[in-house]
């Protein structure tokens, strides 16, 4: 009787590392989720974004899926900076798309109190001419 009486007892233990472990997983995977999420919006997979993280595919699949990679911690602050280091990447070529489409406006149209103006757009960078003498 006293056997089976540790056996469950021992059962109980392991269930409750179990459970620990598996609580553990879930809170790192919550952690990671949104950049996974920012990650895949942007339409960068695994096998693009590790490289730049300096990582193999396989530690970030294991950083996102919550399983247990060594230096966590300074990997998920890689991750978040990498993500922002993307997002300034794509912002930066959407406002030069945004400056080469008015650099090849004609006119400027504004409105004003309600009143519209048009303005000649003028050549943004002007050649400066040289008199020789």
């Amino acid at each position: 009787m006293e056997l089976v009486t540790m056996y469950l007892e021992k059962e109980g233990e392991r269930k409750a590392q179990r459970d620990a472990a598996e609580l553990q997983r879930l809170q790192w995977i919550s952690e990671v989720a949104d950049f996974m999420k920012r990650r895949k919006e942007m339409g960068i997979s695994r096998s693009d974004f590790a490289p730049e993280m300096g990582i193999s595919k396989s530690t970030l699949y294991k950083l996102e899926t919550g399983k247990k990679v060594r230096d966590r911690y300074h990997l998920l602050k890689l991750y978040e900076k990498c993500l922002r280091i993307f997002e300034l990447i794509i912002e930066n070529e959407e406002l030069m798309a945004e400056n080469r489409n008015l650099r090849n406006l004609s006119n400027i149209n504004i409105e004003v109190g309600g009143r519209r103006w048009t303005i000649p757009a003028s050549d943004i960078n002007p050649v400066q001419r040289r008199s020789v003498i």
